[in-house]
């Protein structure tokens, strides 16, 4: 089975705030790539008590790119020909769909399997 597993975290409670993501690529049930990318969240805020949970910090994203700049390096995997899943995947749908409204970028159509 070939697919791409994906995991956000968020800088607080707000969908759009992603501040981390990361992908696994699977094919023929074996992993074949990872990648992972800091986000800088919208308005750099941060809500302590999700802190607690990833341990990313204010510090560590602030140098970190934007959604947008982050999106131009991974819209090509979120297609009809690339089958998207997650772990959490009403949480993490959610987070996509939002921060991609925060940042007016078209929500793509792609396959995935819950």
């Amino acid at each position: 089975m070939d697919f791409i597993a994906i995991d956000f975290e968020t800088a607080t409670a707000k969908f759009s705030s992603a501040c981390s993501l990361g992908m696994i690529f699977v094919r023929e049930n074996k992993i074949v790539d990872e990648k992972y990318f800091l986000i800088q969240p919208p308005g750099m805020f941060m809500d302590h008590s999700n802190t607690k949970i990833h341990g990313l910090t204010a510090d560590v994203l602030r140098d970190a790119p934007t959604f947008d700049q982050v999106w131009s390096e991974i819209q090509q995997y979120f297609h009809d020909e690339h089958l998207i899943t997650a772990h959490n995947a009403q949480f993490d749908m959610n987070v996509l769909r939002n921060t991609l409204s925060e940042y007016n970028i078209n929500h793509p159509e792609f396959k995935l399997f819950l």
